[in-house]
């Protein structure tokens, strides 16, 4: 049986941790057929020295194959070359440096980390384009792996829509778009639920064009998918993500969800969404107004959503990775 150590970050405060559930749920779908060990981080991700130290104690953890989850990508520079997978998740973390930052980011947490690995893998092949802009890297090392939709999202019945329409946001941070999709609700008979702490800017923002929200910080997993089940639209509008993860909750729930056609999001929801222009707010103001008012299509989104998520079947994607444990475990190239 192969022994994997699976490395994660350590903790902050307020953060989101997809990553690890992501990987739990690999851990589960590979029980029986691997020898799983989960080594955290003892120190949290900054500066340097605690980064150092979090790489001195990586070496000492290694197993048959080390996979480093995502986040902490240079923990690889003390792991054995030829028996690492990295997965990187995302470089919407580029989009936000200049200068000397940005090339230290890129070498620190790309570049390095992707030399020292034997594969890598990443959630999407719009997040493999990404990456080949920023490191120099043979692209046949780099392997897209889906993430699996949490088998815990389950159909619940469609209601009829509520007065006001209950929209769901989840997510705060700076790529998730907050202040368009506020321009974009202006006048809409609708109540926003945002999963997570809105800055200054994005409350002003609701507060400027009047629409209607509240803010749900620190829920437990099963109080955010009760949130899915009483919401009547998903929205998903994000400028950039590596993959996103709430388009396939929206649909696994039966709920239709409005999604950007940028980056990994039109590649992730296939048929099942309505696709807008996140750079433009009368395409999201539209896409609102078409969903709100035509519950044929709204009934159409959600049949293909229930049909995409079939792709993302969480047995089928750990395999994905137990193939390439097996590649580095027997030594083939």
């Amino acid at each position: 049986m192969i022994r994997i150590t699976y490395f994660h970050r350590k903790k902050r405060a307020l953060a989101n941790y997809s990553i690890e559930g992501i990987f739990e749920r690999v851990r589960a779908d590979l029980a029986g057929e691997v020898e799983s060990k989960v080594v955290i981080s003892p120190f949290v991700s900054n500066g340097l020295f605690r980064r150092l130290g979090n790489i001195t104690a990586a070496k000492f953890s290694q197993s048959t194959v080390n996979h480093v989850t995502g986040d902490t990508n240079y923990l690889t520079l003390g792991l054995d070359r030829d028996r690492t997978v990295l997965t990187n998740h995302d470089c919407s973390f580029m989009t936000r440096a200049s200068g000397w930052r940005r090339e230290a980011l890129r070498k620190f947490w790309l570049q390095w980390p992707i030399d020292h690995c034997r594969y890598v893998t990443t959630v999407s092949e719009a997040s493999k384009r990404d990456l080949l802009t920023y490191v120099d890297c043979d692209p046949a090392k780099i392997h897209v792996v889906h993430n699996a939709i949490d088998p815990a999202f389950s159909l619940a019945a469609m209601q009829e829509l509520g007065d006001p329409v209950r929209i769901l946001q989840v997510g705060t941070a700076v790529n998730k778009n907050i202040e368009r999709l506020a321009a974009a609700l202006t006048g809409l008979p609708v109540c926003v639920c945002v999963v997570g702490r809105l800055n200054e800017s994005q409350a002003a923002a609701m507060r400027q064009h009047n629409v209607t929200y509240e803010s749900k910080t620190n829920l437990s997993a099963a109080e955010i998918r009760q949130l899915y089940v009483a919401t009547d639209i998903v929205t998903f509008a994000s400028i950039i993500e590596g993959f996103g993860l709430p388009i396939l909750e929206a649909q696994a729930t039966g709920r239709p969800v409005i999604t950007s056609n940028v980056s990994s999001m039109p590649e992730v929801a296939g048929s099942g969404a309505c696709l807008i222009d996140p750079f433009n707010v009368e395409s999201m103001r539209q896409g609102f107004r078409r969903l709100i008012d035509d519950k044929e299509y709204r009934e159409t989104i959600v049949n293909s959503g229930l049909a995409n998520i079939t792709r993302f079947d969480g047995k089928k994607i750990a395999n994905q990775y137990l193939g390439l444990y097996q590649k580095i475990a027997t030594g083939d190239t």
